[in-house]
């Protein structure tokens, strides 16, 4: 299940990254390495930030607002309890 729950994240993942115009290979979900803070983690963030010239505040902002407003990620966290980390 878990496995089929991290494609399902970097499926969403990659959708946001083309959303906001970022290059997809950094759209990955992991299992987080602080697990008191997430389950998932995305870190992709800074080398995508990197790639297209935009500071990194502006991407984990603007990813963040993508991400809540995705109902089937949100549904998806909440049903299985867990959190993400961008």
């Amino acid at each position: 299940m878990f496995h089929a729950l991290s494609a399902q994240i970097d499926a969403i993942l990659c959708d946001a990254f083309q959303a906001l115009n970022l290059p997809i290979i950094h759209a990955r979900a992991a299992p987080c390495s602080r697990p008191e803070l997430a389950d998932f983690q995305c870190n992709g963030a800074m080398p995508a930030a990197k790639a297209v010239g935009r500071m990194l505040r502006d991407i984990t902002e603007t990813m963040t607002t993508h991400r809540r407003a995705r109902a089937t990620f949100s549904r998806a966290l909440l049903l299985h309890d867990l959190r993400l980390d961008v």
